[in-house]
C-alpha cells in the first residue's frame, strides 16, 4: 500500500512539472492568467464586503468608530453612494479579468497543443486543455492568494497565524496517520474528499475564530479593524486553500490524458484495469472459496460445502460471474449455483437487475435466489442446475424463443409507472428530428415513399401508444442465453431491460413467427383480446427502424419503410374489419 505521504509527494512533484511546462512554453499567458485570477479574487472579496459595510452606514447615525479618520470626515450619504459605486466598480472589474482569465487560457493552452506537435488524441481534446490550463492557473493563484494572506496574517495578528499554522499541521498529522492505518477511512476519504476538504476548512475556521474570542476575552487582543481583517483573510485564506487543493485533487485524475497533452515524451496510455485491490482479491479463487459459500448460505441459510467454482463467461464490463458446485444433502448429487458480482461502477446496473427479478417472476431467467452484499459489492446468486449455454445453431431458436415468452409476461402496474417516469417508449423516441434527417439522405426514388410515411407518421404513433407493454432483453446474447434438458430457454443477465410495447425486439426477418406467437399469446394475456398481429409487426419493425436511425444508418432505415407502410395498411384494414375506423 503506497501512504499518503508518497500520494502527497507524487502528486507535488507531477504538479510541479506541469507548472515549469507551462512557463517554458506560455510565459506571458501563465502570468497573465495568474495575476487575473489573483486580483479577480481579490476584487470579488471586496465586492462581498462593501455591501456589509454599506449596511453598518445605513443602520448608524455616523460612520463607526473604527472607521479609518479620513472615511468619516466623509458626508454619511456620500460615502454611501461612493462604496455603492466602488463595489460596482469592484464586480465589473472582476468581470473583466474573469473575460481576460478565459482567453488568454485558451491561448495559452492551444499554444502548448501546437508546440507539442502532436496528432488528436481524444474528442475535445482543446476544450480539456483549456480546461486544465484555466484550473491549474486557477488553483495557483489560490494558493497564492493563501500563503499572502497567512504572511499578512503574521503581520496583523499573530495570535491566529499560530492557531492556523498548528490547526493545519496536526489536522495533516492525523490524516495520514489514519488514512495509512484505517483501510475504511482510506477508503472513505478517496471516494468523498471534496466533502472532506470543505469540513476540514469549515472546522478550521470556526477553530481560529474561538481562538479570537477567547484573545478578546482574556488576553490582549488588537483593535477591532485589524482583527476583523485578519478574519476576512482567515476564511479567505482557507476558502482559496480548499480551492488549491481540490484543484490538484482534478487535475491529478486525469494525469494520463494531461501528460499526453503537454508533455513531448507521453504518449496516451490507456487506463489500467477498473478493478480495485479489493476486488482482485475477491476473484482470487482463495477468497473465492470463502465469499461464494458465504453469499449461498445468506440467501438459502442452507450450508453446503463447496466442492469447485469457476469463472462464468457474462461479457459485461465491471460484473464477474462465477459457477460454483456445491455438494447436497442428498447423497452423491450435486447442485450449482451462479454468482455474479458488481463492481462499484455497475452499482445501478444491479439495482436494475434486482428490481426486475423481484417484481417480475414470470420472467424466463434462472431461479433468483436473493441478492447479498459482499464487502460493499452486490452479489446475485441464482440456481444453475441441470443447465448449459447454447452452441451456435440453437441461438436463433433461443432469440425467438425468449422474445416469444416475454410477450407473455403482464408488466406489474406499479414497474410500468416507474418505468415510464425515466424513460421514453419508443412512440417518444421517434421524433420529428428522425424524420428530417431522412429527408436529407433519401434519393429522388426513396423520397415519394418518405413523404407517404410522414403523411402516417401520427397513425404510426397511435397505432404504438395503443399497445401493450412488454419487457425486453438487451442483454440477450450467445454468453447468456441457457437451455436445459427439456428444451426451455433463460437469460441469466437481466441489467439492461426495457419495456416497450408489445412486439418491440423481435427479429424482423421471423414475421410468420411473430404473428403465431401473437396468436399462441392471446390466451394468457386478456388486453391481446383486441390486438391485431399486423400492429405487433408493426412494432417490431419501428423498432428496428429506430434502432438503425440511432446508429444513424439512414440508409437500411429507409429501406424499412415499405415495410412499415405495407403494415400499415394491414393494420387499417384489421381496423375497420373490427369496426374500430368507422
Amino acid at each position: 500500500m503506497i501512504t499518503l505521504q508518497k500520494h502527497i509527494r507524487a502528486t507535488l512533484g507531477w504538479y510541479y512539472s506541469l507548472g515549469r511546462k507551462f512557463l517554458d512554453v506560455t510565459p506571458n499567458s501563465t502570468f497573465t492568467v495568474q495575476i487575473a485570477n489573483f486580483f479577480a479574487q481579490i476584487l470579488l472579496i471586496l465586492t462581498f464586503f462593501l455591501p456589509i459595510k454599506i449596511l453598518i452606514l445605513l443602520a448608524s447615525d455616523s460612520a463607526p468608530h473604527y472607521f479609518p479618520l479620513y472615511l468619516k470626515n466623509i458626508k454619511k450619504t456620500h460615502l454611501i453612494v461612493a462604496l455603492s459605486f466602488l463595489a460596482l466598480a469592484c464586480y465589473l472589474f472582476y468581470l473583466v479579468l474573469e473575460l481576460i482569465t478565459a482567453v488568454y487560457s485558451r491561448k495559452g493552452a492551444q499554444k502548448l497543443l501546437e508546440n507539442n506537435g502532436k496528432l488528436i488524441l481524444f474528442e475535445n481534446q482543446n476544450l480539456l486543455a483549456t480546461q486544465v490550463y484555466a484550473k491549474f492557473t486557477r488553483g495557483l493563484s489560490a494558493g497564492t492568494f493563501t500563503l499572502i494572506s497567512f504572511l499578512a496574517l503574521l503581520y496583523i495578528y499573530k495570535l491566529l497565524f499560530v492557531a492556523a499554522t498548528a490547526y493545519a499541521l496536526l489536522a495533516s498529522l492525523l490524516i495520514i496517520a489514519t488514512y495509512n492505518k484505517n483501510p475504511l477511512f482510506r477508503k472513505s476519504l478517496n471516494t468523498h474528499h471534496a466533502v472532506a476538504l470543505n469540513m476540514l476548512c469549515s472546522i478550521g475556521f470556526l477553530i481560529i475564530f474561538f481562538c479570537m474570542i477567547l484573545d478578546f476575552l482574556y488576553l490582549t487582543p488588537p483593535k477591532i479593524f485589524p482583527a476583523l481583517i485578519s478574519l476576512l483573510l482567515i476564511r479567505q485564506g482557507l476558502s482559496r486553500l480548499n480551492v488549491f487543493m481540490q484543484d490538484i485533487i482534478a487535475l491529478r485524475s486525469q494525469h494520463r490524458q494531461i501528460n499526453a497533452l503537454f508533455f513531448h515524451n507521453q504518449q496516451l496510455i490507456p487506463q489500467a484495469g477498473t478493478h480495485s485491490e479489493y476486488l482482485k482479491s475477491l476473484l482470487n479463487e482463495e477468497q473465492r472459496n470463502q465469499w461464494i459459500p458465504d453469499a449461498l448460505r445468506s440467501v438459502t441459510a442452507v450450508d453446503l460445502p463447496m466442492l469447485s467454482s469457476r469463472w462464468h463467461q457474462l461479457g459485461r464490463n465491471d460484473i464477474y460471474s462465477f459457477e460454483a458446485e456445491f455438494s447436497s444433502d442428498k447423497k452423491n448429487t450435486k447442485k450449482k449455483f451462479l454468482f455474479k458480482l458488481f463492481g462499484n461502477h455497475s452499482t445501478s446496473l444491479a439495482e436494475q437487475e434486482r428490481t426486475l427479478l423481484q417484481q417480475v417472476r414470470q420472467l424466463p431467467t434462472l431461479t433468483f435466489l436473493g441478492n447479498v452484499k459482499v464487502g460493499d459489492l452486490a452479489c446475485h446468486v441464482f440456481e444453475l442446475d441441470g443447465y448449459r449455454k447454447l452452441v451456435h445453431r440453437e441461438i436463433g431458436h433461443g432469440v425467438i424463443s425468449i422474445n416469444k415468452r416475454l410477450l407473455a409476461v403482464i408488466p406489474p402496474e406499479g414497474l410500468t409507472k416507474r418505468f415510464s417516469k425515466s424513460h421514453q417508449y419508443l412512440e417518444q423516441r421517434l421524433s420529428h428530428e428522425i424524420l428530417e434527417s431522412l429527408r436529407i439522405v433519401a434519393t429522388e426514388e426513396q423520397l415519394p415513399g418518405l413523404a407517404v410515411f410522414i403523411e402516417q407518421y401520427q397513425t404510426l404513433i397511435q397505432t404504438l401508444s395503443s399497445l401493450p407493454r412488454q419487457i425486453i432483453s438487451q442483454d440477450t446474447t450467445s454468453d447468456t442465453l441457457l437451455i436445459n434438458e427439456t428444451g426451455s430457454v433463460v437469460v441469466s443477465h437481466w441489467a439492461s431491460w426495457k419495456m416497450e410495447p408489445l412486439g418491440s425486439n423481435w427479429p424482423t426477418g421471423e414475421r410468420k413467427k411473430l404473428c403465431e406467437a401473437v396468436e399462441d399469446t392471446k390466451a394468457q394475456r386478456p388486453d391481446l383480446s383486441n390486438i391485431s398481429s399486423a400492429a405487433v409487426v408493426l412494432c417490431a419493425l419501428a423498432y428496428a427502424f429506430e434502432r438503425l436511425c440511432q446508429r444513424a444508418n439512414y440508409g437500411d432505415a429507409i429501406n424499412l419503410l415499405p415495410d412499415i407502410l405495407e403494415q400499415l395498411a394491414l393494420v387499417r384494414t384489421s381496423s375497420i374489419e373490427q369496426g374500430q375506423i368507422p
